[in-house]
């Protein structure tokens, strides 16, 4: 058995790129039309002003999303499932298959347009209780790696699944 490395769905990160995007647009255009109601925009600008908070605020949001995204790597081993992240500081989370209670799958609205999914894997592990892989492209074939791995380390240790 081999290691598979895998990482988020880059398309996943141009969806939020857009959703951002359009929000933005929505909150500026929603400020613009209240503020030009009630002639506050006219006094003090108020509009330019609250509309470079929100693109700030919503680039800070794009910005961290895509470095999530970049800089997050996920590893299957015979024996663990390993992620890696972070930008500056290199974080590492293992969760041993055997810690492995359950395993469930999250597909959200938009996820579904890409077939994307997350992945959560519930541990009895205290310092990762849940691993959420996220935005995973081609989730059946990991999640079907994933429970073959658990799988084989329960037999190995003679775990029988609890209810």
């Amino acid at each position: 058995m081999e290691n598979l490395t895998f990482k988020e769905d880059s398309r996943l990160v141009n969806l939020y790129i857009i959703l951002n995007l359009f929000i933005f647009f929505i909150l500026t255009g929603v400020i613009n039309y209240i503020f030009d109601l009630t002639g506050l925009n006219r006094l003090l600008n108020l509009s330019f002003y609250f509309g470079i908070l929100i693109f700030v605020a919503i680039l800070t949001n794009i910005c961290k999303m895509v470095i999530d995204s970049y800089f997050t790597t996920y590893t299957l081993t015979p024996s663990r499932l390993e992620m890696q992240y972070g930008l500056f500081t290199l974080k590492k989370e293992n969760i041993e298959y055997v810690r492995v209670i359950d395993i469930s799958v999250r597909q959200p609205f938009l996820y579904r347009f890409f077939d994307l999914a997350d992945i959560i894997l519930h541990s009895s592990d205290h310092s990762c209780p849940n691993l959420v892989l996220t935005g995973i492209a081609n989730h059946k074939f990991y999640l079907e790696e994933i429970r073959r791995y658990v799988d084989t380390a329960r037999t190995d240790v003679s775990i029988s699944e609890r209810l």
